[in-house]
């Protein structure tokens, strides 16, 4: 089963998901695709969270 779910949390993204998709500002294209090989029960300070979330975040800055 897929499950399709929008948010701007990304920390929520990367505890529930197995691939985040971003989305380019304008208009809205695919801008990368990441997955998400953390174990789970998913530690949210966990080192592998952590850079994972720094490394989103930076992609998310530098397509402002």
């Amino acid at each position: 089963n897929t499950i399709v779910f929008v948010t701007h949390d990304v920390d929520e993204a990367i505890y529930l998901a197995d691939k985040i998709v971003i989305l380019e500002k304008n208009p809205g294209k695919i801008a990368e695709v990441v997955s998400v090989d953390l174990e789970r029960p998913r530690r949210r300070d966990s080192k592998g969270f952590l850079e994972l979330q720094e490394s989103i975040v930076n992609k998310i800055d530098m397509g402002d």
